[in-house]
């Protein structure tokens, strides 16, 4: 990395709250380390995943019951199969829900990137596996 830059971010008091107990945990000597690591984690991971080979995904997203998540279509990502569609709510008031996707990394990133922007949902991509160890269970 070159040169730091100082700016400013505004964030609701329990993600602070939670940024602290992390960086706490973890013994981050403070915010601004705490912050950069996951940044960097999170777009190393992009960066890696971001091709066009086949994997399959679980994509879970949490939010308040109510909220109004985006449908986003699937047909301009061709290679997106939606496998499992799994709703629940885990509080009175929270709904998670679990899809499993297979398809190209890449497009699963950018299909889950447009459902995970609506407002008020916390959303996470893991890859489970790439295609070609599916393909090693299969002896």
């Amino acid at each position: 990395m070159s040169e730091l830059v100082r700016f400013g971010v505004s964030m609701d008091k329990e993600l602070v709250d939670m940024l602290d107990t992390y960086t706490h945990d973890y013994n981050f000597p403070n915010r601004s380390h705490t912050i950069r690591h996951m940044i960097h984690e999170m777009l190393s991971e992009l960066k890696s995943e971001n091709d066009d080979s086949l994997v399959t995904t679980v994509i879970s997203l949490l939010y308040k019951a109510g909220t109004a998540i985006e449908r986003v279509p699937i047909a301009p990502y061709p290679s997106i199969t939606i496998l499992t569609n799994l709703q629940s709510h885990i509080k009175e008031n929270i709904v998670l829900k679990i899809l499993v996707v297979h398809g190209k990394a890449k497009e699963i990133k950018q299909w889950a990137f447009e459902v995970m922007k609506s407002q008020h949902v916390v959303g996470k991509i893991s890859i489970v596996a790439p295609d070609i160890m599916v393909e090693e269970l299969t002896w």
